[in-house]
């Protein structure tokens, strides 16, 4: 099985009452900050998008969120239900692809050097990147890493 994902990002999520959400604040790939850090995102959405062909499902799917130095910052796996949810639907409506939408939202996000995230997507065996954004300060006021 070959899945295939992709990670977008955004100021917040609204879910609507007919079953759908929206995004709101999409964030560009590259985020340049015009103050020094460090910067406080009130929420900070991760909205990754997986597909894979039914009728096979992962038996695990887990997203990673990793910093520029390797730091994890966040890891979350996806409930088994939810895979099987999706499955099942895709099946019933004749789809060739299940498509399944995974929303983490992260409260308070301290932005507080030049980073660059990277999220990961792991199936099973099969480890996927999907998408990344980067922070960056003017130079004269980031704060020196070690």
């Amino acid at each position: 099985m070959t899945i295939n994902a992709v990670t977008i990002f955004s100021e917040d999520h609204r879910d609507e009452m007919v079953g759908l959400g929206t995004l709101i604040g999409m964030l560009p790939s590259l985020m340049n900050f015009s103050t020094e850090p460090p910067i406080l995102l009130p929420k900070f959405v991760i909205h990754t998008r997986i597909n894979f062909p039914p009728p096979e499902l992962p038996e695990f799917l887990e997203l990673t969120m990793i910093d520029v130095d390797g730091n994890i910052m966040m890891k979350h796996q996806v409930e088994t239900t939810q895979i099987k949810s999706a499955t099942d639907d895709a099946i019933e409506k004749g789809l060739s692809i299940v498509g399944m939408a995974v929303n983490i939202v992260m409260r308070n996000f301290a932005v507080t050097k030049d980073n660059e995230i990277k999220v990961h997507v792991k199936a099973d065996d099969q480890l996927v990147f999907s998408g990344h954004i980067v922070f960056r300060f003017p130079e004269d006021t980031a704060v020196p890493t070690q």
